[in-house]
């Protein structure tokens, strides 16, 4: 199948530069995916899905959020199915459709009807380890035929043009070890993460069906201060108000996320994501009741103060740590 023009002049720079500045602590993980990317969808003709993806290692270090920005930068639509939800040989049912029986109606699936409607896209299967093995075996064999057929409709859709992901956190702990910058060269490192999974009893099938495996790595204080610092901004917009420029400088923030880690308060971003909304949104409420068009967030003794940027002692709002 021929890919679509512009895509198939992908800037994988361009992309990775996009992705790096909002996927924090992973890129390397960012400029190999869009190199990938730009190779898979300048061939001119494929009979497979453009990737087939596993996304490896510890929970909330940012697997989903990578697929959603490569989503948005490129401009696809995105479809994101919790394989817990799949553990039984009726998810069959719900992602390939069922046909009509005596108790009801023909039902299209979930994942045919989005292919149909949707033909170029990403879809996330998060925790893949987890399908049930009827799910797993259907997977690999669209996957290999390149298409979906619907059990309800019988229509059969082309997925060449499909990017699919697949996230685990199986052996998450041994796997940070291969994704440390310390760690033996790339290859030799997913050498060591696929042995690491086959131990672990992740479906063989799979590991031998992907395209591409990437290591998310463990974030620091540092990264998870920038992932927060962005989230406060993005928080400060959404109330309809304005930062000064520069935006949220992270620095200080390690500090409340060492502080809070000691108290295990925070242990992940998500984790620290809750914090911070916890933290500050009464204060940009209250800016946003008081007319305020810019405010500043500042840090004192464990505490983030909203402050009006017309007026810096006035304090609208603040949170002991």
């Amino acid at each position: 199948m021929v890919r679509d023009q512009h895509e198939s002049s992908l800037n994988a720079e361009e992309l990775a530069t996009s992705l790096r500045a909002r996927v924090i602590g992973q890129d390397a993980i960012c400029t190999d995916i869009a190199q990938q990317l730009r190779r898979r969808l300048a061939l001119r003709v494929h009979d497979k899905p453009v990737g087939i993806f596993l996304f490896a290692g510890p929970a909330g270090n940012g697997k989903k959020y990578l697929a959603k920005q490569l989503s948005r930068h490129m401009d696809r639509p995105l479809l994101t199915l919790d394989v817990t939800d799949l553990s039984s040989p009726y998810a069959l049912s719900l992602l390939w459709g069922a046909p009509n029986t005596p108790t009801g109606a023909a039902t299209p699936g979930l994942l045919t009807r989005q292919v149909k409607a949707h033909p170029t896209s990403i879809i996330v299967l998060e925790d893949i380890e987890k399908a049930h093995s009827a799910v797993l075996k259907k997977l690999l064999t669209a996957w290999n035929d390149g298409a979906l057929q619907d059990n309800a409709t019988h229509e059969t859709f082309s997925i060449k043009r499909c990017i699919f992901i697949l996230t685990s956190t199986v052996a998450a702990q041994d796997l940070s070890h291969c994704a440390e910058p310390s760690a033996p060269d790339t290859e030799r490192r997913r050498s060591d993460a696929v042995a690491l999974l086959r131990r672990a009893d992740f479906p063989a099938d799979i590991l031998n069906r992907l395209d591409r495996l990437f290591l998310f790595r463990p974030l620091s204080d540092r990264d998870m201060a920038r992932v927060a610092a962005l989230e406060m901004e993005q928080m400060v917009e959404g109330y309809g108000l304005r930062l000064p420029p520069g935006g949220v400088d992270p620095t200080p923030l390690q500090r409340v996320i060492t502080l809070n880690k000691e108290r295990h308060v925070i242990s992940t971003v998500r984790d620290l994501l809750r914090f911070v909304e916890d933290m500050i949104s009464d204060g940009l409420i209250a800016a946003q009741q008081q007319g305020k068009r810019r405010v500043k967030l500042t840090f004192h003794d464990g505490r983030i103060i909203v402050e009006s940027d017309d007026t810096h002692d006035t304090r609208l709002g603040q949170t002991s740590l």
